[in-house]
Formats: C-alpha cells, structure tokens, sequence
C-alpha cells in the first residue's frame, strides 16, 4: 500500500478481524459469513505477502509486536495463510451440512 494508507489499513484490518472473531465465537447466526470474511481477508494476506516477497521487499509484518529481532516474512507466512483459508473453507462446507 501507499503509505499513507498503511496506517488506516491497519486499524482497518484490525478492527474487521475483531468483528470477525465476535461473529465466529459468539453470534451463531453470522458464523458463516465470517467463515467467508476470514477466508476473503487470509487470501488477501497470502497475496499481500507473496507479492512483496516476489518484489524483494524485505517487510516484518509486525503482528506479535515490533521486536527488531522479528524475523522477516518468508513463504512460511503465505503457507500458513493457505492453511488458514483450507480450514476457513472446511468450516463453510461443515456449515452448509447443518
């Protein structure tokens, strides 16, 4: 993102994850819609960190806090996003039988 977006993504983001774990936790009746918000937001994560690493970017994304001794993002993160959106997808699939 430009940066002058990044800050307002972030809370953004942060605010629809929120939102989205409410929904998953304790309101059964938006359960399956945000099975597909959090499916939607690791597919864009897993695209955001595959692209910057394509370009080269070096980028801490900064989620466990701001610690210089954060490692850099490296496939590892886009694998655990996919994984992330298999068991999203289990769980849209497992909804639709009930």
């Amino acid at each position: 993102l430009p940066g002058f977006l990044v800050n307002a993504a972030a809370l953004y983001f942060q605010g629809l994850e929120m939102v989205c774990a409410a929904c998953l936790l304790f309101i059964p009746r938006y359960r399956a819609a945000a099975l597909w918000l959090a499916l939607s937001l690791f597919g864009l994560f897993a695209v955001a960190i595959a692209v910057n690493l394509w370009r080269g970017t070096p980028f801490d994304c900064g989620c466990f806090g701001d610690s210089p001794l954060a490692p850099p993002m490296n496939l590892l993160g886009v694998a655990r996003n996919l994984a992330l959106m298999g068991i999203c997808a289990l769980g849209i699939v497992a909804w639709k039988r009930v």
